[in-house]
C-alpha cells in the first residue's frame, strides 16, 4: 500500500478501516510493534527494579490514532495516555509531535553540561580497540581460534544431544508400547460389548418405530376427523345461510374439493369471501376455479379448492 494511503488511514479511520483486509494487516503490525513494547516494558521493570508500571504513555508523529489505546490497554493491560507534556516551550506551529520535543531536550542537556562531549586536552584520544595493532591482533587470534574449534565443538555438542534423544525416545517407545496393548485390549472387550448392544438396540428400535407409527396413526385419525367433521358442519350452515348448494364433497389429507352451485354469481362469490374470513385459523388457502354458467339449467357453478392448515 502506498504510505500516504496507509497514513491517511491511520489518521481518518484508525486501527478500525472500512476495508477488513486492512484491519487484519494492521491488526498484524501492531501486534508485532507492541510485542516489542511489552518486552521493553518489562526489561525497565527488572532493570530499575519496579514493583510495577500504572500507566503508559504514546503518541504518533502524524497525531491522534483512534482505537489505539484501546489496542494498548487490551495488550499490555496498563492505563494508557497521549504522550502530550507541556514543556514550558514556545511553538508557533499548529502542531509538533513529542519526539521533536524530546530531541529539544537532548539539545538543551548538551548546551548545559558540553564538557562530557568535546576533548580539550593537548593529546588526542586513544583509538578505538580494533583499530589499534594490538587489538587487531588479538582479534586474529581469536576469530582463529574460534573458528578451529567451531566444528569439533559444534560436533561434540550435536552428538550428545542426539544420544541424550535417543535413549529419551527409547525410554518413551517402551512405555507407549505398554500402554498400547492395554488400550488393545480394553477396544477388544468394549468392541464385544457394543456388538451384543447394537443387536439389542435394533431390536427395540424396530419395536420403538412400529409402536411410534401406530401412535401416529391414532393421533391423526382422532385429531383430523374431530377438525374436518367440525369444519365440514360449520360450510354446510354456511351454504344454507348463503343459498347456496353443493353437488359434490370430497376430501384427501388436508385438501377439500366442493362443487358449487347458485342460481347467482354474487352469491357464491359472498360465501367464498365469508368463509375465508370466518375460518381463516383453520383455512390455509383457499382458491375456486372459473364460475360457469349452465345455459341449459340457467344456475352457476365452480369448484373450491381448500387446503386446511
Amino acid at each position: 500500500v502506498d504510505k500516504k494511503e496507509l497514513l491517511s488511514i491511520l489518521t481518518t479511520k484508525g486501527l478500525s478501516p472500512d476495508n477488513n483486509m486492512y484491519q487484519q494487516n494492521f491488526m498484524k503490525i501492531f501486534d508485532e510493534a507492541f510485542t516489542t513494547i511489552n518486552d521493553i516494558v518489562i526489561y525497565a521493570k527488572r532493570a530499575f527494579t519496579l514493583d510495577e508500571i500504572n500507566k503508559i504513555y504514546i503518541g504518533s508523529v502524524q497525531g491522534s490514532i483512534a482505537g489505539l489505546h484501546e489496542f494498548s490497554q487490551n495488550y499490555l493491560g496498563l492505563e494508557s495516555k497521549n504522550l502530550n507534556f507541556d514543556y514550558n516551550i514556545k511553538i508557533s506551529e499548529r502542531y509538533i509531535d513529542q519526539f521533536q520535543y524530546l530531541m529539544m531536550l537532548s539539545s538543551l542537556d548538551y548546551l548545559e553540561d558540553e564538557s562530557s562531549n568535546v576533548n580539550f586536552k593537548l593529546f588526542p584520544r586513544p583509538l578505538s580497540f580494533l583499530k589499534r595493532g594490538s587489538g587487531q591482533l588479538i582479534a586474529a587470534i581469536a576469530t582463529a581460534l574460534a573458528v578451529g574449534l567451531f566444528y569439533p565443538v559444534v560436533h561434540m555438542l550435536d552428538t550428545s544431544k542426539n544420544n541424550a534423544q535417543t535413549s529419551k525416545l527409547t525410554v518413551q517407545k517402551n512405555a507407549t508400547a505398554k500402554e498400547m496393548n492395554r488400550y488393545k485390549r480394553v477396544l477388544d472387550v468394549k468392541k464385544k460389548e457394543l456388538d451384543g448392544l447394537s443387536k439389542t438396540s435394533i431390536k427395540l428400535s424396530n419395536v420403538y418405530e412400529g409402536k411410534t407409527k401406530t401412535l401416529i396413526s391414532i393421533h391423526n385419525k382422532k385429531v383430523n376427523y374431530r377438525l374436518k367433521s367440525t369444519l365440514f358442519y360449520s360450510f354446510a350452515k354456511d351454504l344454507d345461510k348463503h343459498d347456496v348448494q353443493m353437488d359434490l364433497l370430497y376430501s384427501k389429507g388436508n385438501r377439500v374439493w366442493i362443487s358449487l352451485i347458485g342460481a347467482d354469481n354474487q352469491k357464491l362469490t359472498e360465501f367464498i369471501r365469508y368463509i375465508s374470513n370466518t375460518h381463516s385459523s383453520k383455512i390455509k388457502k383457499i382458491d375456486i376455479e372459473l364460475i360457469t354458467k349452465d345455459q341449459v339449467n340457467n344456475y352457476y357453478k365452480g369448484l373450491l379448492k381448500v387446503n386446511l392448515k
